[in-house]
């Protein structure tokens, strides 16, 4: 047997074992002049970081600019309901114009008038009838006090003078300051101015008409008495207006004594004197 050689090759550490010309390097190798190959050397930092963070903000902030107050008066235009008017807007005083002035949903409330119908236009109204208003419409006034809005003779303060079974002046009584004498109208006569009186009765009934008030009737001899009756001939209280019919019943005294004399009637359209003669 022949002996075995071991022939031992020295191994340059930094070349690579391919070292001849025509043999092509690796791939990560180069040939460099002494035809051997080496790593490839690259420069710089070739951090190769392949992070593929994909981080996707899905925060959907839709904050955008404050809303705008066009009239300055601090409220903006999504809370005042009207941001063309600097006098509109949510607490604002409530004026009596028409308008909702503090954006409540309501306009005028709680300052506007009570207004009453003036239907018969004497200047004082109906409380029956009434609506509420800044100003007065027309045909309303503020006064509530008419007894009476179809006759605009009949208000508080008015002459209660007439004999028209009114209450002209919105006291609850009537006709209290009508005075039949002091009216100095209308229209008095006498059937006849002078008289016998009937012997079966010793009086006679005189009748007396027009449209005027008897206020008073008296006689000048006391032997004669006189009163005044109605149509029914029941005796009336004086004054009396004779549109309301009126007789005067004239009577003797005494009917044993013969007698001659004149009684007066005092009309709201003068005097009239009548002469009676009792032959007793």
């Amino acid at each position: 047997m022949l002996p075995l050689l071991v022939l031992l090759i020295s191994c340059t550490p930094t070349a690579d074992i391919q070292t001849g010309p025509e043999t092509p390097c690796g791939d990560g190798f180069e040939r460099r002049v002494d035809d051997s190959c080496y790593p490839v050397e690259t420069e710089g930092d070739t951090d190769t970081d392949t992070d593929t963070d994909t981080d996707t903000d899905t925060d959907t902030d839709t904050d955008t600019a404050a809303p705008p107050d066009l009239d300055r008066d601090g409220s903006p235009a999504d809370v005042d309901c009207d941001d063309g008017a600097a006098s509109v807007f949510p607490g604002a005083a409530e004026a009596c114009n028409e308008v909702d002035d503090n954006c409540d949903g309501a306009v005028d409330e709680g300052v506007t008038s009570t207004w009453y119908a003036d239907v018969d236009e004497d200047g004082f109204g109906d409380a029956g009838v009434e609506l509420e208003a800044c100003a007065a419409p027309a045909g309303y006034v503020a006064g509530a006090d008419d007894c009476d809005d179809a006759s605009a003779t009949s208000y508080p303060g008015a002459l209660d003078d007439q004999d028209d079974d009114a209450d002209n002046d919105c006291d609850g009584t009537v006709d209290e300051d009508y005075d039949a004498c002091a009216v100095g109208s209308g229209s008095a006569a006498l059937y006849a101015d002078t008289t016998v009186l009937d012997p079966a009765y010793a009086s006679a009934w005189i009748t007396i008409e027009g449209t005027a008030a008897i206020c008073s009737l008296f006689c000048a001899d006391a032997w004669l008495s006189a009163e005044v009756r109605d149509e029914h001939f029941a005796v009336v209280a004086l004054p009396w207006n004779m549109s309301e019919g009126a007789e005067i019943l004239v009577s003797a005294v005494d009917p044993g004594a013969a007698v001659t004399g004149t009684c007066t009637v005092v009309t709201s359209a003068g005097e009239l004197v009548m002469t009676l003669t009792w032959p007793g």
